[in-house]
């Protein structure tokens, strides 16, 4: 059998509640719906992209339809049922990417599948729709009366980062679940955890710095570092670092611009030294965007130099 590599996101993926990193709140609705079966009709999984609003799904899919599953609701992560779940397989479950599948005919074929009673003895079937903010508002309309009125055997899990473009009528229907922000710390934590089950090696500089750069995100953080380690037996090991210090000097670029056009240039030409045009720009770019989410984000995923240049960008508005 051919092995298909897995990247860090994929490996680490969590396979039980326990496992899912600050979204204590969250995991208990998912926990107790499983521990007391009792269900929605439809769940709507909402938050920011790269917190893991899919993995929550899988464990609870996994977990309704496993037959071993602890006192605790969770799956026992090695029968057939959990196994095929993990491989894309489950005959009970599926996941619906909205954004290839968002119209009418393709909701409908869905629901005509639905209908079907699941198979191997379970009694459950789950429906995950990625991207649920991609359907159309006919596909909308569609999905509306069998999860409003229910069928007892059938629950749908709707995933989303823009919960705010679906209509309300529709929203009304389902039973929401925040995915939430996450701290610098619980980043560095499974990245640290990460670490650990690669045997490889990694400073608390660099982890700190990968966890700043993602912002919050487990997916881009973890794929930070997978290119991290990648590259670690190489004479440059701490682009990361290097990463952090050009965005401070573009920052610089920006503040410089519009009373200072020789101090600009200047930063200008030393950074061609190590960056191409394009990578400026494209720098620049990432810089201000930053400067418009240090208001809403926690300020530990900004160094002390970024949220200093940050508020002197704020002053040139």
């Amino acid at each position: 059998m051919i092995k298909v590599r897995q990247s860090f996101y994929t490996k680490y993926r969590p396979s039980t509640f326990e496992e899912i990193v600050g979204q204590e709140e969250s995991v208990t609705l998912f926990r107790n719906s499983v521990l007391k079966d009792k269900h929605p009709s439809a769940w709507l999984v909402h938050g920011p992209f790269g917190l893991g609003k899919t993995t929550v799904c899988r464990v609870y899919a996994k977990s309704l339809l496993c037959d071993n599953k602890d006192e605790q609701g969770n799956p026992c992560n090695a029968c057939e049922s959990c196994e095929s779940v993990d491989n894309d397989c489950n005959p009970n479950y599926s996941e619906i990417d909205a954004g290839t599948n968002s119209g009418v005919k393709e909701i409908q074929l869905v629901l005509d599948s639905s209908r079907n009673l699941p198979v191997n003895n379970k009694k459950y079937k789950i429906i995950a729709i990625d991207e649920c903010h991609a359907l159309s508002s006919q596909a909308e309309i569609k999905l509306l009366k069998p999860i409003e009125e229910g069928v007892s055997h059938l629950i749908f899990v709707l995933i989303t980062t823009h919960p705010d473009k679906l209509g309300d009528a529709f929203k009304s229907r389902l039973f929401k679940v925040p995915i939430k922000s996450q701290s610098l710390e619980s980043v560095v934590k499974v990245l640290s955890n990460v670490v650990s089950k690669e045997g490889a090696e990694c400073s608390e500089e660099v982890l700190l710095s990968i966890a700043r750069k993602s912002r919050g995100h487990f997916r881009d953080s973890l794929n930070i570092l997978e290119q991290y380690l990648s590259c670690s037996e190489l004479e440059n090991q701490d682009f990361i670092l290097q990463d952090s210090q050009s965005i401070v000097k573009v920052a610089d670029l920006i503040i410089k611009l519009p009373s200072d056009i020789e101090g600009a240039l200047g930063i200008y030409q030393s950074l061609c030294s190590s960056m191409s045009s394009k990578n400026i720009w494209e720098k620049m770019l990432e810089v201000l965007n930053n400067s418009i989410r240090f208001k809403h984000l926690s300020s530990s995923f900004f160094s002390d130099d970024e949220k200093g240049k940050y508020k002197e960008i704020e002053k040139l508005n």
